[in-house]
């Protein structure tokens, strides 16, 4: 793959019913370079016997661990509980130099200061605990959370100004594709992975019917600094021969946005 910048990749609950084998056999099949790892099925905290496992397993096949994909949420009660540093010793025994995470459990209208400073406190908490074990953390941008919007994701890491703390990109499925783009380059100063896939509404649809809008998606994150994985999410019907047929149109994207192909700008 010419386009080192973007690197492709999987995130695992995409098929969550398959074993971390057979997980890792697919997507090697599929060509991809890199696996992010969910806590909800495949490597949960707590087990770091079996985070050591899943990673020795996807290394030994050539992929790497691009992410441990947490659903830590930043809150006090979690802190409190220890889930912070639990899920830290996963990513670490896993051997993901990311950690996802959520920005708490409310929605930007919902929230207020109070809760505001209460998850930019805890995320820079987290962000010094994952940096000791040269980790970082991203913010998933996501509704129901602090990131549910673009503008306010932003506000947000500028609070915490904490430079082991980034952010992950996914199509927000109420927005214009143009309003898409414009929220990821309001975040593209913090960019780290981008999930893919392709919706309307809450519909899946095959990765290749929006392939216009994810050329400038694509195109814009190619030309952030840095490298990143776009790890394939939410595939039609759960199917892996579709994931398989995703793959192989993530890779001709990355191939062409190498190529200089720029859509939207």
């Amino acid at each position: 793959m010419e386009n080192m910048r973007l690197k492709p990749g999987l995130v695992s609950v995409t098929m969550r019913n398959l074993l971390p084998e057979d997980v890792i056999s697919l997507a090697k099949r599929a060509g991809l370079h890199g696996i992010e790892w969910g806590a909800d099925v495949h490597v949960p905290p707590g087990d770091v016997k079996n985070a050591f496992s899943v990673g020795e397993s996807t290394r030994k096949s050539g992929l790497s661990c691009a992410c441990y994909g947490s659903y830590c949420k930043m809150t006090d009660e979690e802190r409190a509980d220890g889930v912070f540093e639990s899920v830290v010793n996963a990513a670490k025994s896993l051997g993901a130099p990311l950690i996802r995470v959520w920005a708490g459990n409310r929605g930007s209208k919902d929230s207020d200061k109070s809760y505001f400073s209460e998850i930019s406190e805890n995320a820079s908490r987290i962000g010094d605990l994952a940096e000791k074990h040269g980790i970082r953390i991203a913010f998933e941008h996501h509704g129901g959370t602090l990131t549910d919007d673009a503008a306010y994701e932003a506000r947000l890491l500028q609070a915490i100004n904490h430079p082991n703390i980034g952010a992950l990109w996914q199509p927000p499925v109420h927005l214009s594709a143009t309003e898409r783009l414009e929220g990821l380059k309001l975040i593209s100063p913090w960019l780290s992975n981008i999930h893919a896939f392709s919706w309307q509404g809450y519909e899946r649809l095959p990765l290749s019917d929006n392939e216009e809008e994810w050329l400038s998606y694509l195109s814009h994150a190619s030309s952030t600094p840095g490298e990143r994985y776009v790890l394939l999410e939410f595939v039609k019907d759960d199917d892996p021969q579709q994931l398989l047929r995703d793959a192989d149109v993530l890779l001709g994207w990355l191939r062409r946005t190498a190529s200089g192909v720029k859509k939207w700008n």
